[in-house]
């Protein structure tokens, strides 16, 4: 205790002696920016190692067809989703070209043990990759992508994503289901919509809330926003329908903690470390923001039922 209190002082002291002169708040910025990007390249390689100590998912989940199995695959650079062709779409979409490769790859281990949701799927170009992975997997043959989003447009972010010269013209607060029923025209024999929130934002109020009694899930894919206080509402909503071992939560904007300089409501970590060994993270892309994890549950309380 008494070496560890010495090298405590030792490094405030050394701390202090280098930041002292230092007058710039712009370089003291510039600074943190640094230590906080180091800090998080630490953290993600010991996610990685964690990954690869233990790479096997248990139970295991395998392809519909028994070609492939899940496993661990953190931060790498040559996942085996690297090998899935990406599919064209003129869908406007806030996507990486790896997450696109993933959504279409991740469809494939659906067993058909529950039903695959969607929460935010924007105007569907995230949609049509879920459906996109799940369209040859003769388990979800006789299923549909439940989909829910309030479908209230925010700006300015929302406008910046649509296409160049594009003539939709929306405010804040307006209704754009419509568009999202527009791009997914061709397969909207797929999927079953319901405009639905989370919590109350941005002039929804008068959608209904989010529920599902339709019971269990076994993929939630999930990009409805970043703070802790909505992350926790849709899993208190959803929570008792995961199974235990099999659940997949993909999580769109997890990774979005990382970014500089850091943002109050960038909560997606905070928020799954909150759930301890209810959920393991087995998948996280270096391209964007998608992470995945598997649902196991409250442990102690399985034990003791």
């Amino acid at each position: 205790m008494n070496r560890e209190r010495i090298l405590r002082t030792l490094w405030r002291t050394a701390i202090s002696v280098f930041l002292f002169p230092l007058r710039s708040t712009r370089l003291l910025i510039r600074i943190s920016n640094l230590l906080f990007r180091l800090t998080d390249e630490v953290d993600g390689r010991v996610r990685q190692l964690e990954a690869n100590h233990t790479q096997k998912i248990v139970p295991p989940i395998k392809r519909f067809d028994g070609q492939d199995e899940l496993g661990k695959h953190v931060l790498e650079r040559l996942p085996p989703w690297k090998k899935t062709a990406t599919i064209p779409s003129d869908i406007p979409i806030i996507m990486s070209d790896e997450e696109k490769k993933y959504y279409t790859y991740i469809g494939k281990f659906f067993r058909g043990e529950g039903a695959v949701i969607e929460l935010g799927p924007w105007v569907g170009g995230s949609t049509f990759y879920i459906l996109a992975g799940l369209a040859v997997n003769t388990r979800f043959a006789s299923q549909k992508l439940q989909v829910f989003d309030a479908f209230i447009w925010q700006e300015p972010w929302m406008e910046a994503y649509l296409p160049p010269n594009s003539e939709i013209n929306l405010k804040q607060g307006d209704d754009f289901k419509f568009l999202f029923d527009r791009y997914i025209e061709d397969f909207k024999d797929n999927v079953d919509v319901y405009q639905r929130k989370v919590l109350a934002r941005y002039g929804n109020d008068h959608i209904s809330d989010l529920v599902w009694d339709n019971g269990p899930i076994e993929m939630c894919f999930i990009d409805v926003g970043r703070d802790f206080e909505i992350n926790e509402a849709w899993y208190k909503i959803l929570c008792s329908y995961f199974i235990p071992g099999k659940t997949l939560l993909i999580m769109q904007d997890w990774r979005a903690f990382r970014s500089v300089p850091v943002m109050w409501f960038n909560q997606t970590k905070m928020f799954t470390e909150s759930k301890g060994s209810q959920l393991e993270l087995i998948h996280e892309l270096r391209d964007g923001g998608v992470a995945t994890f598997l649902y196991h549950g409250d442990q102690d309380r399985q034990k003791n039922r």
